[in-house]
């Protein structure tokens, strides 16, 4: 996504809750140690490490739960700014998961996917290069 934007690609996919499959991720694998270590004799001081860390996560997966309206707002307003308008006709599209962004609004079309946008971008290159 930040890639994309960065490298001025001619169709962006941006979801803004991708963000938070690390925090799951990091969440539910503290929960099994955290569990496991509640299970078995431990050292307290050191499930106690375990249950500040997971604390830490919890807490940092709750702010970007919160950030997810702000990242959406943003993009409605800094996307066209930068040139791209938004495109819910391509395939898959619209959805809450994702919003599709491209450069020129006539490659917007039904059905069509996000690659087939960014074939139709490297053809129109390849015609006007010299």
């Amino acid at each position: 996504m930040v890639e994309g934007i960065a490298s001025n690609a001619m169709a962006v996919r941006i979801a803004p809750a991708a963000q938070l499959a690390l925090f799951v991720a990091i969440f539910c694998l503290l929960s099994i140690v955290v569990g496991g270590m509640r299970a078995v004799p431990c050292r307290e001081a050191l499930i106690k490490r375990f249950e500040r860390v997971f604390n830490i996560a919890a807490f940092a997966g709750i702010a970007a739960i919160m950030l997810i309206p702000v990242i959406s707002i943003a993009q409605r307003f800094y996307m066209p700014s930068i040139g791209y308008a938004m495109c819910s006709e391509l395939q898959g599209n619209p959805t809450m998961w994702f919003t599709d962004w491209v450069r020129d609004p006539t490659w917007c079309v039904r059905g069509k996917s996000l690659e087939w946008v960014n074939e139709q971008a490297r053809e129109a290159f390849l015609r006007t290069a010299p």
